[in-house]
């Protein structure tokens, strides 16, 4: 994926169960580190005054502002930094508020599998949506 490095992750998530769930299953992966671990929207706005990650992984919500504040922080602060939404919602409207604040990709929490898929996808300057997302969300490629 990185050819040279790992790929250091911006996780932001205020659930702690979830924070070291990622952190264990992406231990797995010899190309992903798990740099930065947030629980609100400050700290991940704070982490990239500061930092520039490869990627950010961010829940839609968190208990001080919407995930998409964090993904347009992170497009505002450097377009290149994408973000991959991994989310408990599979309604149509977080999801493309999600899509229109600039995420890369959008999962739905359940299958670790699936969500290293997403972020390596995603790495990659590819397009990820995972499975059981409603029909109509926007198109990512208009």
């Amino acid at each position: 994926m990185f050819a040279t490095r790992t790929a250091r992750i911006l996780v932001v998530e205020d659930h702690d169960f979830m924070r070291r769930s990622y952190k264990t299953f992406f231990q797995l992966e010899d190309d992903i580190e798990v740099e930065w671990m947030v629980a609100t929207g400050a700290e991940a706005q704070a982490v990239l005054r500061d930092n520039r990650p490869d990627l950010a992984v961010v829940d839609m919500d968190l208990p001080d502002m919407d995930g998409s504040d964090v993904i347009q922080t992170c497009r505002s602060v450097d377009p290149a930094i994408p973000a991959l939404v991994v989310s408990g919602h599979n309604q149509t409207e977080v999801i493309n508020r999600a899509l229109t604040a600039g995420a890369q990709g959008y999962v739905i929490k359940g299958n670790a599998q699936h969500i290293v898929e997403g972020v390596k996808a995603v790495l990659r300057g590819k397009r990820f949506l995972g499975e059981n997302l409603p029909d109509d969300i926007v198109d990512l490629d208009s």
